[in-house]
């Protein structure tokens, strides 16, 4: 027989003692709003941080004399904007999906996982080869054909 040696994790010492269960002592709604307040923070200190650096680049962008150079410095703002924006709003609806949606079906949080794993890496080469004017042209021919 092994000796039963201290173990000096919290979560370990519940596990073995009669009474509720850690299960139950984990969905405590404390721990579920502390957990939310943490991803509402996370997500508005990076939200804030990037307005911030786009503040910056657009005083930047505007500085220069060029018109042709703004709207080329514009357009690639614009294409890391939607970039950046592909990538939060997918993982901002998976939180709250997850976290508000317990009474919602499975298909729903399914879909919603599958939303956040596919969609950024699918809409990514679109959004940047959008800028590219042979493929932006090729895009409007393809898109304006009137088809009887």
């Amino acid at each position: 027989m092994l000796p039963l040696l201290p173990c000096p994790h919290p979560l370990s010492l519940i596990l073995p003692t009669p009474g509720p269960s850690p299960p139950s002592l984990l969905r405590h709604p404390i721990n579920s709003y502390y957990a939310l307040m943490l991803v509402i923070c996370t997500l508005l200190l990076d939200a804030v941080l990037i307005l911030f650096s786009y503040v910056l680049i657009l005083k930047s962008v505007l500085a220069i004399a060029s018109r042709e150079e703004r709207r080329k410095s514009f357009q690639t703002c614009i294409s890391h904007l939607c970039a950046v924006l592909v990538f939060y709003i997918p993982i901002i609806s998976l939180t709250m999906v997850h976290r508000f949606g317990k009474h919602l079906s499975p298909v729903v949080h399914v879909l919603m996982g599958n939303i956040y794993i596919l969609f950024p890496p699918l809409m990514n080469p679109i959004i940047y080869s959008v800028k590219t004017q042979q493929i932006r042209s090729r895009m409007l021919r393809l898109f304006s054909l009137k088809i009887y």
